[in-house]
């Protein structure tokens, strides 16, 4: 299951597609260690921070929570990710990183170039083979 609505409005408890960095704002919160982003397109996600929009360990993101219930929970707009992998993951991507959240409704938007430049699809394919093992 995806989600098919999508905001950036305060209070919304959507997610917000597109263009992400991370920053290095960690601490733990409510669901464990926890990290900070910004959203760098305006209009379509730049109230994320605001929002405390974060990526955060979530129970609900698990694979055997997905196979017992059939879909992942719903994390208000947050990046959720399985508790096994949180902790590393927020390590490796804390402090700069760049996040791309796609939405299908992006496809349509006038004001998203989704097109990657020769030097960007080359950063992109170096950063898939560096870091195989964890989409493995």
């Amino acid at each position: 299951v995806y989600a098919t609505h999508f905001s950036n409005q305060p209070g919304s408890l959507e997610s917000s597609p597109g263009i992400f960095t991370t920053t290095a704002n960690q601490y733990n919160g409510e669901h464990g260690e926890s990290l900070r982003v910004n959203g760098l397109e305006k209009g379509i996600n730049n109230n994320v921070y605001d929002r405390a929009v974060v990526i955060h360990p979530a129970s609900y993101v698990t694979p055997s929570f997905i196979k017992q219930n059939g879909y992942a929970g719903r994390s208000w707009g947050c990046f959720a990710v399985n508790p096994a992998h949180a902790d590393k993951f927020i390590s490796a991507v804390k402090g700069g990183s760049v996040l791309f959240a796609y939405a299908t409704p992006e496809k349509y938007d006038p004001r998203v170039d989704h097109r990657l430049s020769s030097k960007g699809e080359k950063l992109y394919r170096e950063i898939m083979h560096e870091n195989s093992s964890w989409f493995a």
